[in-house]
């Protein structure tokens, strides 16, 4: 059984073996059509390891798009809930996957480094687990210790360790002045996520967590609970006296409020219009609406999502 199975288009072949590489170089094992070998049925092969697999990347591109095969293999991939996408060009993924958050690999030449590969590799920790094994050696095989520092470097080193008492003054009087409330640090972080959440789908996945980060999660927008009852409405936090409403999926909160759940994890939260979340474990947050009768509802909240700079 392979960590991940990877979906790709033939003619982007040379872009798939590049990830293989990438992800086989931190320890995650990988499958793809390569691995098939002469005389075996390749469909038999193809639909074994897809099944088996921990984590489907499937890799979207203008010919990917209209590929059936790689539809049919990011549904399977989408039914068993293990699929992570993620874009080598500029396209719109097939309508049945839109409302997944996708990996932006546009412009990605090998770099480790890359925003987009950054995400890519945290998404399919979340789903598959952690790499299989340690990532390999650097080329030219272990560091040498290096040569002992020059009689110049002991002599300024000597200097700075006479200056560390003044510099630690300094900083303190600096620091009294930096002082930031949580809302500094949400604005000074990493760009914020914007998720569309449709109260007509039980859940849409929103980002991968590592175990104990913190988000802030803010909501607005307007839905229509029922279609056919024009002007009943509601915003993120729901409506007030509807905690019993027999269509809630969470009992004691305002009827068609925004929630959310981690994947795997059985019980939701309520969200409202804002809300400060710490992961208990690592796994995809998933948003939803409080209603189990989304076939009448129409319109969706506009979320928000920023990772809180940790204390």
């Amino acid at each position: 059984m392979s960590d991940i199975f990877l979906s790709y288009a033939r003619e982007d072949r040379e872009t798939a073996e590049a990830l293989a590489s990438a992800f086989s170089s931190r320890g995650w094992s990988v499958w793809w059509d390569r691995e098939l070998v002469i005389g075996t049925s390749y469909e038999f092969k193809i639909e074994e390891e897809l099944a088996a697999a921990k984590c489907v990347v499937v890799l979207w591109s203008r010919d990917s798009v209209k590929s059936e095969w790689v539809r049919n293999e990011a549904g399977e991939g989408n039914d068993r809930d293990v699929l992570v996408p993620a874009s080598i060009a500029p396209v719109k993924p097939p309508l049945a996957f839109r409302g997944l958050q996708t990996a932006d690999l546009v412009g990605w030449r090998g770099d480790g480094g890359h925003p987009g590969f950054a995400d890519l590799c945290r998404a399919i920790a979340a789903t598959a687990g952690g790499p299989a094994g340690p990532v390999p050696m650097p080329p030219g095989g272990p560091r040498r210790k290096p040569p002992p520092p020059p009689p110049w470097y002991v002599r300024s080193r000597a200097v700075l360790l006479a200056l560390i008492p003044v510099v630690a003054v300094i900083t303190v009087v600096v620091a009294a002045g930096l002082v930031r409330s949580d809302d500094d640090k949400v604005r000074d972080g990493p760009a914020p996520l914007r998720v569309v959440v449709r109260s007509d789908v039980e859940w849409t996945r929103a980002r991968p967590l590592v175990a104990g980060e913190i988000v802030d999660i803010r909501a607005t927008g307007e839905i229509d609970t029922a279609t056919d009852q024009p002007g009943r409405t509601s915003g993120p936090d729901g409506i007030a006296g509807e905690e019993n409403h027999d269509n809630n999926v969470v009992a004691g909160v305002a009827h068609a409020a925004l929630i959310a759940r981690l994947e795997h994890e059985e019980r939701p939260l309520r969200v409202g219009s804002s809300l400060r979340y710490r992961a208990p474990a690592a796994g995809v947050l998933l948003l939803g609406v409080n209603d189990k009768g989304r076939e009448n509802n129409g319109g969706s909240f506009e979320v928000t999502i920023t990772r809180v700079d940790q204390p």
